[in-house]
C-alpha cells in the first residue's frame, strides 16, 4: 500500500512562474533520485493561479522520511521559502494531508 501526501501552497503573485520552474526541477529530482518516490505531481488551481497542490506518492512513510532528509529537498526548501506564503503555523505548506492509497487504476495498489 502506497503512502500519499498532499501539501497545499499559496504562492506570492510575483513568484508564480518561478515557483512553477522550481517545481519542475524538484519533482524531477524526487522521482529520479529517490527509489521510494512513486510519483510527484504539481497542480495549479485553474481559478486561482497562486494556489498549488502537490500529489506525492511513496512506497511507504519511511520513503517520505528519506525524501525530507535529501539534499534536493533542502535545496527546494531554501528556494521556495521566499516564494510561498507560509501557513498559520509558519510552515511552507498552508495545509498538508496524509493518505494511505487503497486502490490505483495503474497497479492495483
Amino acid at each position: 500500500m502506497a503512502f500519499v501526501i498532499i501539501p497545499e501552497f499559496r504562492v506570492k503573485d510575483d513568484k508564480v512562474e518561478a515557483f512553477k520552474e522550481l517545481m519542475v526541477k524538484h519533482s524531477r529530482n524526487s522521482v529520479t533520485k529517490e527509489e521510494g518516490c512513486l510519483g510527484f505531481d504539481c497542480c495549479q488551481d485553474q481559478s486561482d493561479p497562486t494556489r498549488f497542490v502537490l500529489y506525492e506518492s511513496y512506497v511507504n512513510e519511511a520513503a517520505l522520511d528519506v525524501h525530507r532528509a535529501s539534499d534536493h529537498f533542502a535545496w527546494y526548501n531554501d528556494q521556495a521559502k521566499d516564494m510561498v506564503i507560509p501557513g498559520d503555523d509558519g510552515r511552507l505548506p498552508q495545509k498538508i494531508t496524509f493518505y494511505n492509497r487503497t486502490a490505483s487504476g495503474t497497479d492495483g495498489a
